[in-house]
């Protein structure tokens, strides 16, 4: 009887010959947001073909979702602020406190009439 002689490493523990990325666990959005970022106009077959060499399954759909998110992203500017919207009366309101301030600055409230009528004809 002939018995196989044992190797150090047990059969079971030895690496199956797969890519690595099928072993790890890979987040396939962000592999295709670095696809995208290399080639930005790439069609979404040609980002899964990428992927599939490097052995990551992906598919089209997944890879359009990713590209429509990074979309929005783009088009949204972080840099814009944030627009407060008033109510009508908060307009009133700090209309009235500058034209209180003028009148303080004038003197009374008939020089900021005479004034705001000397105003009134020069636009006209």
């Amino acid at each position: 009887m002939y018995r196989k002689p044992k190797s150090s490493v047990s059969e079971s523990a030895q690496v199956p010959d797969v890519p690595v990325a099928t072993l790890q666990k890979v987040n396939k959005s962000e592999e295709i947001r670095k696809v995208l970022a290399r080639r930005k106009n790439a069609k979404p077959l040609e980002v899964v073909a990428i992927l599939a060499e490097k052995g990551i399954e992906t598919n089209a759909m997944l890879v359009s979702q990713v590209k429509a998110t990074l979309k929005k992203r783009r088009s949204a500017d972080p840099t814009a602020k944030t627009v407060i919207r008033r109510s009508p009366m908060e307009y009133v309101l700090d209309d009235l406190l500058q034209a209180k301030k003028y009148v303080d600055q004038v003197g009374s409230t008939e020089k900021a009439l005479k004034a705001l009528a000397a105003f009134v004809k020069l636009r006209s």
